[in-house]
């Protein structure tokens, strides 16, 4: 596995969280319309609100799920990000990976932190950063 994409698990797993949490909302407000809908009906006429209410309790099974596999992601992607020795490239790749941030606010992270890099500099930063990354994870690959 590339090493950029390794690291940009985290960044899909919490996609996937948003996209479960989106539509479950979605569902629960289409839920409640059509259990409203019927409220005063006789009982039998709520198979369309019961199935709803079935795939909310499934989705929801599956956004947990999601959820402990983000955070395992997290854990794991970390303590490959703490094999790197050097401070700077472990903060540059953190704030971009773990915390997801773009790239003006790894810059703006960074500066609260003590260190000054425009830009560019943080882009040369994140390439020698992933060079580092690459070289431990061929290490590990071949070990």
């Amino acid at each position: 596995m590339d090493v950029k994409e390794y690291l940009r698990s985290v960044w899909y797993a919490r996609e996937e969280i948003e996209r479960l949490s989106l539509r479950i909302k979605e569902m629960e407000a289409q839920a409640m319309k059509v259990t409203a809908s019927i409220s005063g009906m006789p009982h039998g006429g709520n198979s369309d609100a019961q199935a709803l209410w079935v795939r909310i309790v499934d989705d929801t099974d599956r956004l947990y799920a999601a959820i402990n596999g983000y955070y395992d992601c997290i854990r794991e992607v970390e303590d490959f990000i703490e094999l790197i020795p050097s401070d700077k490239y472990k903060a540059v790749l953190k704030l971009r990976y773990l915390d997801c941030l773009a790239w003006p606010q790894v810059a703006e992270r960074l500066e609260h932190a003590g260190y000054y890099y425009d830009i560019r500099q943080i882009f040369r930063i994140h390439g020698a950063a992933l060079q580092a990354a690459r070289k431990i994870m061929e290490e590990e690959n071949d070990g």
